[in-house]
């Protein structure tokens, strides 16, 4: 369904930004 894709986007793309700051640090 359209929630879940866009549930599944959100959180990627969090997960995403959490590790560029981990590697950033």
């Amino acid at each position: 369904s359209k929630l879940s894709k866009e549930a599944i986007f959100l959180i990627a793309t969090q997960e995403e930004e959490e590790e560029k700051k981990r590697t950033a640090v």
